[in-house]
């Protein structure tokens, strides 16, 4: 299993102090510089989201996550309420999801 972790920078030291007390075997990575955190919200999310993500977005409960693609880029999507999605994307692939995102605003802007 895989569990992402978010936290303030601040809160940190107490989350590894936490997992460091645990008796199982377990791996803690931080992996804040690798990934950039987009939120969407409001009553476009979700079609923003599908335009370019294979996954039933109406299977995906409040407050659950799940990897999965997005224009061929893997993405960690977790859903934080009906309307706001958020996105964790590699650095890297950031500013092309961020265009594709974008692009969709102002179509959806312009009406098409």
């Amino acid at each position: 299993d895989e569990w992402v972790l978010t936290t303030s920078a601040e809160d940190g030291p107490i989350l590894e102090a936490a997992f460091a007390a645990l008796a199982v075997p377990h791996s803690l990575t931080d992996i804040g510089a690798r990934e950039i955190a987009i939120r969407l919200d409001g009553d476009g999310a979700a079609d923003c989201l599908a335009m370019g993500c294979p996954f039933d977005l109406a299977t995906l409960k409040d407050g659950a996550g799940k990897r999965t693609v997005f224009d061929g880029v893997q993405i960690v999507l977790r859903r934080d309420a009906p309307s706001t999605f958020h996105v964790d994307v590699w650095r890297s692939y950031a500013p092309h999801v961020i265009a594709l995102f974008a692009r969709f605003n102002e179509e959806r802007a312009a009406g098409l």
